[in-house]
């Protein structure tokens, strides 16, 4: 998917194990595309890691999707890892609402 706003490269390798990877803004405007498209990708995946490193911007539209895949892969029997550069806006935004514990890991969260 690639749009004005936020671009997808989905990557599935030999085990199972999906990387996607998303570039740019995930806000109000693109959110639903952007969890559908992500949705599609991981039907065929038992691991996902959610790569946020190129993401510039996240509104809290753009946190409820990150929310609802990690529950959709929960759901499906799978696991969802959130990839966010420690010192990124993402990685802050998650430790700042609380979400980081779970979605990037007691290590990573503080």
């Amino acid at each position: 998917m690639t749009d004005s706003l936020a671009s997808i490269r989905a990557a599935l390798d030999r085990d199972g194990d999906l990387t996607l990877a998303i570039t740019g803004e995930i806000d109000v405007s693109n959110a639903e595309a952007v969890q559908r498209e992500c949705v599609k990708h991981m039907e065929d995946a038992r691991r996902t890691t959610l790569d946020l490193g190129d993401v510039r911007y996240i509104d809290s539209a753009g946190l409820r999707v990150v929310v609802a895949l990690w529950q959709h892969a929960h759901a499906a029997g799978g696991t969802l890892h959130v990839a966010a550069p420690g010192d990124g806006f993402v990685a802050e935004l998650l430790a700042i609402t609380g979400l980081g514990e779970q979605l990037l890991g007691p290590e990573r969260a503080g």
